[in-house]
């Protein structure tokens, strides 16, 4: 891992937002809109909402469907999985 990962780590180990809605979308496995992911990790959807929008700057998460103005749908990318693997690594050390 890089710098640039490390801080990523860094930001997503200390929001349980981030944290729980990337997990979550790790173990789906299907791309999530905020509402159900929200849902899922109980996180209010305004929250859910604003750290898929940070995660997806990071490219931890992806928007498949950009274009639509409701009902967006976020997958975990690659970087997402490392990162999300690494943070679990570490916690299990």
């Amino acid at each position: 891992m890089d710098e640039k990962d490390w801080k990523t780590l860094s930001e997503v180990k200390r929001s349980s937002y981030r944290r729980k809605a990337l997990a979550y979308l790790y173990r789906t496995g299907e791309p999530r809109t905020p509402t159900e992911v929200g849902k899922k990790v109980d996180v209010s959807m305004n929250h859910v909402s604003r750290a898929l929008r940070e995660m997806a700057d990071r490219n931890l998460v992806e928007v498949i469907n950009p274009e639509a103005a409701y009902d967006r749908r976020y997958r975990i990318t690659d970087r997402g999985r490392r990162i999300l693997s690494k943070i679990r690594e570490i916690e299990n050390e």
